[in-house]
């Protein structure tokens, strides 16, 4: 089962070019309720594990952006959504094994250590 969920219109006609079988939701990844994935899930009974790939916007991480902001800027917030999707995943089917990918700018790494996360 591939789903994919993006905002992005062109994003999203990539998807349905390249994966023709994917299920997609053209809609912000904060708006799935775990209802709904529970029901989505419930459609492949022997689904044992699980693989979540995302990536938010990198603006306010990246070293080209003089003015960039981290988790200030209001576009990564993604990554906020992302861990929320994940931990709705594992609440609508735990019976699932969840894996979780999600990548960002190389330079995030550096922000992050001036702010001692």
């Amino acid at each position: 089962m591939y789903i994919s969920i993006e905002t992005d219109s062109v994003c999203t006609l990539v998807v349905k070019n390249e994966w023709p079988d994917a299920i997609i939701f053209e809609k912000d990844v904060g708006e799935f309720l775990v209802s709904e994935l529970a029901d989505l899930l419930g459609t492949v009974p022997t689904l044992v594990e699980g693989v979540v790939v995302g990536g938010s916007p990198c603006q306010g991480f990246s070293a080209l952006n003089v003015q960039r902001r981290g988790f200030g800027d209001p576009r990564s917030l993604g990554i906020q959504k992302f861990a929320q999707l994940v931990a709705k995943l594992r609440k609508a089917a735990p019976q699932i094994r969840w894996h979780a990918m999600l990548e960002n700018v190389a330079s995030m790494v550096e922000l992050l250590s001036l702010i001692h996360i």
